[in-house]
């Protein structure tokens, strides 16, 4: 075996491997921190309190945007106003 006898001749070399995440797996999670982010805001829940409770495999990225979008980009505030409650509450209510 080459390998075994002439190991001092063998030069290691970078290698690249291309994965393919499975896209319907992605989606589901996506649409799983959209939801608890739309649960945090129609329960009053600050951005920060959201991303501290949240569950380990909910994309931490997802739910800042879902609270950036419903607050119009106030997400800073130490809770959602009635307006960002009502518009998380809504889409929740639909089917």
């Amino acid at each position: 075996d080459y390998m075994s006898e002439k190991p001092q001749e063998l030069t290691p070399q970078p290698m690249a491997v291309g994965v393919v995440q499975n896209l319907e797996e992605d989606k589901l999670a996506t649409s799983q921190a959209i939801y608890y982010a739309m649960k945090q805001i129609a329960n009053f829940k600050s951005l920060k309190y959201a991303l501290e409770h949240a569950l380990p495999v909910y994309d931490r990225d997802i739910i800042r945007f879902a609270y950036d979008v419903v607050t119009d980009n106030n997400s800073d505030l130490p809770e959602p106003s009635g307006r960002s409650v009502d518009k998380a509450e809504k889409w929740l209510k639909t089917p």
